[in-house]
């Protein structure tokens, strides 16, 4: 499900908002010609100029949770009340599934598409090399180029310049790990800090005295029944999308440089040892005993109902997933921690590629 994608963007954490060729508002009245006519008319009486009707602009919103939903509906009511008369905003329900297809459509069907969409860096910039959105560099006052990062504004920037995304001053969402502090203190574990965070090893090691069977056995015991585990001690999506999302993320982060980039010349993916170590060590906790084979399959709410009710220790999830959690539920105590990563490691916001 692109939902979960963490480029991402939902409005607590990155509102990407693309301005749309062929969008639904109402087009600028043709220019009048200046010149003075060639006969004039008998002199009418003064009437009154008709009332301007306000711009109908349509917002497709992509967001999936009801507290999510609301604060985008809120935002409209405000919009809308302070440029009463003027502009005139319709908020439109849409999908992360459902978008391509949409966008298609209308690019197909010659316009009527929303004009300010939420989407993600890869499909914003896809969408402009197809000529279906507009380049915002025109809009992008410094106020706003100031709310971001530079790297964050670079993963917005298609191969002419053209910036094809805007941003909120809440930035982009990480990924986190997420534990439950009541099985840290049974096991007698020391959470990680930002000073301090855990490497794989020290990840892996910790999650295997996490994960528990009904008999309080842990793996590499004898005894232990994988198939009767209390809770495992690591979750992490290793679905296709994940496997690739997040996998690259993990990769670049000793690399100090995307996998997807030029080199000599030619565009591909370059990986190098230490990049395929990390890429290992991401896509091997079921190997380890520390995580389920059912995790191949699973989607991030299944993953947060599996941490809420027990089930696990330790989850791998975007931050977006913490409001989420307080909201579905809300009696879970919980908390956040960084991810695993050595020293000297980079975090990158262009998830995957200089392109993305």
């Amino acid at each position: 499900m692109k939902k979960n994608r963490p480029v991402f963007e939902i409005l607590s954490l990155i509102l990407a908002i693309v301005v749309l060729v062929g969008c639904t508002a109402q087009p600028a009245a043709a220019p009048q010609p200046t010149e003075a006519p060639a006969t004039v008319a008998p002199e009418q009486p003064a009437t009154a100029a008709p009332a301007q009707a306000p711009v109908k602009v349509q917002y497709w919103s992509n967001g999936w949770f009801a507290e999510s939903i609301n604060a985008r509906k809120a935002m409209v009511d405000k919009f809308n009340q302070e440029h009463k008369g003027k502009i005139e905003v319709e908020y439109v329900q849409g999908n992360w599934d459902d978008g391509e297809q949409y966008i298609q459509n209308g690019a197909a069907a010659g316009g009527g598409i929303a004009c300010l969409m939420e989407w993600y860096d890869a499909g914003a910039v896809d969408w402009y090399r197809k000529d279906y959105i507009n380049d915002l560099r025109p809009y992008i006052t410094p106020e706003i180029k100031a709310l971001m990062p530079e790297a964050s504004w670079k993963a917005r920037t298609a191969d002419d310049g053209a910036i094809v995304m805007n941003g909120t001053v809440m930035g982009d969402l990480l990924l986190t790990l997420m534990y439950n502090p009541q099985y840290f203190k049974e096991a007698g574990i020391e959470p990680a800090t930002v000073d301090k965070p855990w490497n794989w090893d020290t990840l892996f090691e910790n999650a295997k005295k996490l994960t528990v069977d009904v008999n309080g056995k842990h793996p590499g015991e004898d005894g232990f029944d994988k198939n009767n585990v209390a809770h495992w001690g690591y979750l992490e999506r290793l679905d296709s999308e994940k496997v690739l999302e997040n996998g690259l993320n993990f990769a670049q982060m000793p690399m100090g440089t995307p996998i997807i980039r030029q080199e000599n010349g030619k565009w591909g993916w370059f990986l190098n040892e230490k990049g395929a170590q990390a890429y290992e060590r991401y896509l091997t906790p079921i190997q380890e005993g520390i995580t389920p084979e059912a995790a191949i399959g699973l989607g991030g709410d299944t993953i947060e109902q599996m941490f809420a009710e027990g089930k696990a220790a330790i989850i791998l999830r975007e931050t977006f997933a913490i409001p989420t959690l307080h909201m579905n539920f809300p009696d879970f105590k919980f908390a956040v921690m960084p991810i695993p990563m050595n020293p000297g490691d980079k975090i990158f916001y262009n998830a995957g590629g200089k392109a993305w």
